[in-house]
């Protein structure tokens, strides 16, 4: 057995993660950990993705949702915000499981909140006392989320941080439930994807359970249809249980459903991207 060694017991330092739609061919993920290091330099920053789609609030709150259970308790940004400067609210709200949440209240930090417990408390950042000064109109990701952030990391509490708001009064997100055929003969189902990674994979909005009256299984055929485009493929666990560019269904890390090819890319082979809808047939 491998032999650790072993290390003082010192108070771990507060951790804050990041979640953005920027990328990283521009200076905004550089600058965000260069206000965290300026006000909180004891912070430990995590980059859980800046590679959001432009814009794309769905897939953000899901990769925020999904990444928040492997990540320890901390304050955790997520910055995907196409309605920065307008009417719609900045955010910072506390779970009921310890974590401090903060971005815009579009819906981005609702199923997150609901995986830690819910919503404890919340507070409008407007006006809040931790922001930089002046605070730019398309740049709140610097000026105010993660200056709110560090500033929660240090000793600002969340009541200081902004004007409290009734939970109840939060955004949330729509989030695109499977639909069965309408004739209610059972024999298909639209799901909708919410994302596509870097390898090509679908991931559609779907759970083993919603596939059950279907009689999909693991081992069952079916045909995948995308508009016009129609693709058989097979239910299995991994991506080798079908041959080399062949088309596989089955349940990714996150306990959801993904589409993918051996070998090959799902969103070449089914020509859809975020947000297509695709029906799922069995083939008996």
């Amino acid at each position: 057995m491998r032999s650790w060694p072993t290390r003082r017991a010192d108070p771990a330092p507060p951790v804050i993660t990041l979640l953005t739609d920027f990328g990283h061919a521009d200076i905004y993920v550089g600058v965000l950990h260069g206000v965290i290091a300026l006000l909180c330099p004891q912070a430990r920053v995590i980059d859980l993705s800046h590679e959001v789609p432009p814009g794309d609030v769905l897939a953000g709150a899901l990769a925020l949702q999904d990444g928040l259970a492997f990540l320890p308790v901390g304050i955790h940004v997520a910055v995907i915000d196409p309605g920065v400067g307008s009417d719609r609210r900045p955010v910072a709200l506390r779970t009921r499981d310890g974590r401090i949440l903060v971005g815009p209240d579009n819906g981005v930090l609702s199923p997150a909140a609901r995986s830690a417990g819910g919503v404890q408390a919340a507070v409008d950042l407007r006006d809040s006392p931790l922001a930089l000064d002046p605070v730019s109109a398309t740049f709140h990701g610097r000026d105010l989320f993660v200056a709110v952030a560090a500033g929660l990391a240090g000793p600002a509490t969340l009541l200081t941080a902004g004007v409290p708001v009734d939970p109840e009064e939060l955004c949330e997100l729509s989030l695109p439930e499977p639909v069965p055929d309408g004739d209610g003969d059972g024999n298909g189902l639209t799901v909708t994807v919410t994302a596509v990674d870097r390898f090509g994979n679908l991931a559609v909005y779907a759970r083993p359970d919603d596939l059950t009256p279907l009689g999909l299984a693991p081992g069952a055929v079916f045909c995948a249809w995308h508009g016009a485009r129609r693709c058989f493929g097979r239910y299995g666990e991994t991506f080798s249980d079908v041959g080399r560019g062949r088309l596989v269904l089955h349940r990714d890390s996150t306990g959801r459903m993904a589409l993918a090819v051996n070998r090959g890319r799902a969103d070449a082979l089914l020509e859809a991207g975020a947000g297509a809808e695709l029906r799922l047939v069995p083939v008996h």
